[in-house]
């Protein structure tokens, strides 16, 4: 596949571009057949499972079907010189340096897991950031986010594991480990809500240019750019509620070498706490964790997991503003 030719009785010929392989896999009457090597599974990209359709795709088959031969109808959808222009667009999607450190970090988790005796490999993350530029591009955006990293791993590192034997003969599955490691990796953090420079240096300029030139009619927007980000700074600060954070964990989980689950628990002295909210803290150099926050009741509860030498260290209450 990465040669992109075939040998056939000693004449080699290339593929046409844009070439692509898929493969299919019967998980029946395969007796007879062996499995498809490491080496050569690991050059696929994804590993998808289809399944079963969901019941009104599958009823609208069987009226395709039963009326005609739908294959007979088919048409291309594209070109293939369009095709490559879309793969050298997806090329060209944005990717911030944090987004690399967490790939970086979740190859890692795979490598330290008891469960697996071979983690994922450089490669790996080379095929994470390729297909979640993929999935960028499908949603129309020309950078990518940690969502996109999120929705592609499993189908892109499952095959590229190998389980230990004792997992192995526990039937844990592959997909499992992977998405253990998304769930304990911290995400990066978003520079979306932060003031951007060029905002104030745009409004400076104009402010200039206004004063030079006499033109009076640009001092109301190059005053309005330069107070907006001191507006949302002062809107931030003076209705910010203060909220005390509680994190709780159980001795009996602390296991040596293992992870525990660690309860985090907000309450607001200051106002009412929102249906859902999401709590981020920057872990070390591995960027920022993420937890899911739900209300019960008068405060809102999460949890995640964590070493027990870090899982004591957080436990207690600490007053933040919300």
């Amino acid at each position: 596949m990465q040669e992109v030719q075939v040998t056939i009785d000693g004449a080699t010929h290339r593929l046409a571009r844009p070439f692509m392989v898929i493969a299919t896999q019967n998980p029946i009457e395969y007796e007879g057949t062996f499995r498809c090597p490491r080496r050569s599974s690991t050059g696929f990209a994804m590993r998808l499972h289809l399944g079963y359709p969901a019941i009104a795709e599958e009823a609208r088959m069987l009226a395709q079907h039963a009326a005609s031969e739908p294959l007979e109808d088919l048409s291309p959808v594209t070109s293939a010189a369009d095709l490559e222009a879309a793969i050298a667009a997806v090329k060209s999607i944005y990717v911030e340096e944090s987004l690399n450190r967490y790939v970086v970090a979740l190859l890692r988790h795979t490598r330290g897991d008891a469960r697996l005796a071979l983690g994922a490999s450089p490669r790996a993350g080379i095929a994470v950031m390729r297909v979640a530029k993929a999935h960028a591009a499908l949603r129309g955006r020309e950078y990518v986010i940690p969502a996109d990293i999120k929705d592609v791993a499993v189908d892109v590192l499952s095959h590229r594991v190998i389980m230990a034997a004792d997992a192995r003969s526990g039937g844990m599955d592959p997909t499992e480990v992977i998405r253990d490691a998304l769930e304990r990796t911290p995400v990066p953090p978003s520079n979306a809500h932060q003031p951007r420079q060029g905002t104030l240096g745009l409004a400076a300029g104009l402010y200039l240019a206004s004063w030079a030139f006499g033109t009076a009619a640009m001092y109301p927007v190059a005053i309005g750019l330069i107070a907006l980000p001191v507006l949302a700074w002062l809107w931030v600060r003076i209705f910010a509620r203060p909220t005390e954070l509680r994190r709780r964990t159980g001795h009996r989980e602390l296991v040596e070498g293992g992870r525990v689950a660690v309860e985090v628990e907000v309450r607001a002295t200051g106002g009412p706490l929102p249906s859902r909210a999401r709590m981020a803290e920057r872990v070390g150099d591995l960027g920022v964790r993420e937890v899911p926050l739900r209300r019960r009741g008068h405060s809102l509860r999460g949890r995640y997991r964590a070493r027990p030498g870090a899982a004591r260290a957080a436990t207690g209450w600490r007053r933040r503003s919300w």
